[in-house]
């Protein structure tokens, strides 16, 4: 098959970042994209496990629960039966594969204050790349779900209070050469059914076979 299943490795739990919540209360405040009561086809570039990790400490430390993994979205839009077949055909996987691998890269702290109250990791390199595979989704798949201009980025809260803020800018005004720069070598695919995150698989970039439970090398 071109996309290949999600099995049962350590990031099969791996998900995208719905939402951060603002406060240490059980209700963060809702996505701008994703819809509760509705179902998602997302498409995703991990980031390297350290960043990962980074992202998830601060988190914590400021009393966020939130399990989920960093990532660059590509695509998300309604999953039908017609995506999910267009999903694990060979044409579509080579549609992608035709790009190849590359490398990206993450820059400052912004946001999408005022239009949404999320922070990011802006991309600085590799921003061509991501607009040419979403294209390619989108011509495959049909249109995104997001109501906004794609912005390739990494989020890393919704919602912050301006001391989570300041902090954030602390932590993530400089990262480690091997965590601002890598090398996209994998997409994953995951189902969201309006309170879960389901790993569907994984299309190798390269052409060859990719585990679900890859990890994104250092640039």
């Amino acid at each position: 098959m071109a996309i290949v299943p999600a099995g049962t490795g350590d990031h099969e739990a791996d998900a995208l970042i719905a939402a951060v919540s603002a406060e240490a209360s059980s209700q963060p405040p809702s996505s701008p994209t994703l819809l509760e009561g509705k179902s998602y086809l997302s498409l995703i570039a991990h980031v390297p496990a350290q960043l990962s990790a980074r992202v998830l400490d601060f988190k914590r430390s400021v009393g966020l629960e939130d399990p989920m993994n960093a990532h660059i979205t590509v695509y998300v839009g309604e999953l039908t039966d017609e995506r999910a077949q267009m999903l694990s055909s060979a044409e579509f996987a080579r549609s992608l594969q035709q790009l190849g691998t590359f490398q990206t890269a993450l820059g400052a702290v912004a946001s999408f204050r005022p239009v949404t109250e999320i922070d990011y990791l802006a991309v600085t390199e590799g921003f061509e790349h991501f607009e040419s595979l979403r294209e390619r989704c989108i011509a495959a798949l049909g249109k995104s779900a997001s109501p906004f201009p794609y912005v390739p980025h990494m989020t890393l809260g919704n919602g912050l209070s301006e001391a989570q803020r300041e902090q954030l800018e602390r932590e993530f005004s400089s990262l480690p050469a091997q965590e601002e720069r890598f090398m996209v070598r994998t997409l994953h695919a995951y189902a969201f059914d309006g309170s879960l995150w389901q790993p569907l698989g994984a299309i190798a970039l390269d052409g060859g076979c990719a585990e679900a439970s890859e990890s994104v090398d250092g640039g």
